[in-house]
């Protein structure tokens, strides 16, 4: 009978460091992986579209990597965002030391409807936000696609400001995170896949990540080191749609590309 207990004790042993051990070569797979992804941004001869691309290169260095090389990448490549209405205001993204919010009048005449949620959250500490944009950003029920994803992040803006709003935080952001999770398993990789794993790990909500869309995501690497979003054939390689698969990547694993 103790031979029996014994061996079995052995066989748990066994399976949970073959457990480990899968898990941290597949940490290493998910980081070389998200190396190649960052190599790429990082020679990427065009203007970035989206300021959003160099948050979460910022996010990867900030977090995991400490690399002035990295630091001076984010640094040059937003200052094109600088000069545009809406645009500079995201520089808070990536300095938190930028005080200066866009005024509301600017952001209703020539900013989209993202930017009216991310913008207000992002400076929420500064200039209290307004009534009707803290009933958009708790109107989860009739989100979905980026919609849903942008009031996520808006969400979580204005918690990381200590920001109060009506209702509180917590619930509409698990409610976005349930939803975000129900529409990531009817779907395939594509800009979107990648947003939501990234956000919702980012988010706090790890626990709710499926390992699957960890390999989905990792398998759909081009040769290049660039990701591309299916919803755009014209842009083989995208440069948004691979800092946030990079950014996954580097959150899932824990640690800096390389």
């Amino acid at each position: 009978m103790r031979s029996r207990t014994l061996f079995s004790l052995f066989i748990g042993i066994a399976l949970v460091v073959a457990i480990i051990a899968r898990r941290s070569n597949t940490n290493a797979d998910d980081l070389t992986a998200a190396g190649r992804g960052l190599r790429w941004l990082m020679h990427y001869p065009k203007a970035f579209a989206d300021p959003g691309i160099l948050w979460a290169v910022d996010q990867i260095n900030r977090t995991y990597c400490g690399s002035a090389d990295i630091n001076a990448f984010v640094s040059d490549r937003f200052r094109p965002f600088d000069s545009l209405p809406i645009e500079r205001g995201y520089r808070r993204l990536i300095d938190p030391e930028q005080t200066i919010p866009i005024d509301n009048r600017t952001i209703q005449d020539r900013g989209t409807q993202h930017d009216a949620l991310l913008l207000p959250a992002l400076y929420c500490d500064i200039v209290p936000l307004m009534s009707s944009t803290t009933v958009e950003m708790r109107d989860i029920d009739s989100a979905s696609g980026y919609d849903l994803t942008h009031k996520f992040i808006a969400l979580l803006f204005a918690r990381q400001n200590g920001c109060a709003i009506p209702g509180g935080v917590d619930a509409p952001l698990g409610q976005a995170a349930s939803r975000m999770v129900a529409e990531q398993t009817a779907n395939h990789f594509d800009d979107l896949f990648a947003e939501r794993t990234a956000l919702l790990t980012y988010g706090g909500f790890r626990n709710r990540i499926d390992p699957l869309w960890i390999d989905e995501l990792r398998h759909a690497q081009l040769p290049s080191g660039a990701w591309m979003n299916p919803q755009f054939f014209a842009e083989p390689e995208d440069p948004h749609t691979t800092a946030l698969a990079v950014w996954t990547l580097a959150q899932y694993a824990n640690g800096c590309p390389h």
